[in-house]
Order: C-alpha cells, then structure tokens, then sequence
C-alpha cells in the first residue's frame, strides 16, 4: 500500500481495475476488493438497483451513476494514519482520521481509469466517502485478506485495533 502525507497522512491501496485501461463492467461492487472480481458501486447495473436504497437520495445517486457509468468505478480503499485528525466537514482533513473509499477516478493515485474513461470532461469525479468516527456514518469491520487467505483484522467495532 501506499503511503502519503506521513504523519499526517494516510495509506492507501487502488483497487485491481483490470488488465487494460478499460474500467471493468459489472452489477456490483467488491469492497475491499479482490483481484478477478468487479469492483463497482453497489446497485449499478441491478435491474432494480436495490443496492442504493430507496428514497429520494437514492434516487439521485442512481441518477448520479446512470449519467456516466465510469462515475461508478471503486478507485481507492484507504486507512488515516492521523490519530489526531477528526472529522470537520472537510473531506482533506476527514479522510486522515479513519476508514475511507472512493469512487471514479483513480489514475491519479496509481489506477487505469483517468479523465478519458469517462463520457466527459464535466463527469469525471473522485469522490471520497469517510468512515471515520465523527461521521455520519461508521464501518465495524475492516479485514485485509491475503493471497494465501490469512486475514488481519485492522477495523473492529469502529475503531482500529492495529496500533
């Protein structure tokens, strides 16, 4: 994995996106993700598109992902190393104090898929979501799971028991 912006910072790993710099296509995610498997944002591609949920901010993450498929593409799973950092609303300062992912673009941090993998200029994105304690929302597992099948619990009831 790599790491950035020590100590402050974070490591973080892209997920495999395939052989070529064709974004893999499929109906869902791998997260965390393993090489041979899809990696996608839960929903995209679902005939019913249950993965998002339902309500009117589901309805506008489907639209979100329909507009431009590539949007949909899991480009980052990463770790903060900061555990002075707390969440503030700003997602520079957030993703450094926990469990976070993203979504779109990942070229930029290593990955196959760049602004050209996209319909447009004006749809291309990455977007992190943080899952760090202060957010609105939480993880309560987190393992790395090895070739040879041997896991490392990193993420437990929400907090990182690897320090």
């Amino acid at each position: 994995m790599p790491v950035i912006n020590l100590p402050s910072g974070e490591t973080f790993e892209v997920p495999y996106e395939g052989s070529d710099r064709t974004p893999l296509r499929g109906p869902r995610a791998s997260c965390p993700s393993a090489r041979g498997r899809d990696r996608r944002v839960p929903g995209r591609g679902e005939p019913d598109r249950r993965g998002l949920g339902q309500g009117p901010a589901a309805a506008r993450h489907r639209k979100f992902f329909e507009e431009d498929p590539v949007r949909g593409n899991i480009a980052e799973l990463a770790f903060g190393c900061n555990d002075r950092a707390v969440v503030t609303g700003n997602v520079l300062e957030d993703e450094k104090a926990g469990f976070h992912w993203a979504f779109g673009r990942s070229d930029h941090l290593g990955g196959t898929v760049g602004v050209d993998a996209f319909r447009s200029p004006a749809t291309v994105v990455h977007q992190d979501i943080v899952y760090a304690k202060g957010s609105p929302i939480s993880i309560s597992r987190a393992d790395l799971i090895a070739a040879d099948g041997r896991r490392t619990t990193v993420i437990q009831d929400g907090a990182y028991v690897l320090w």
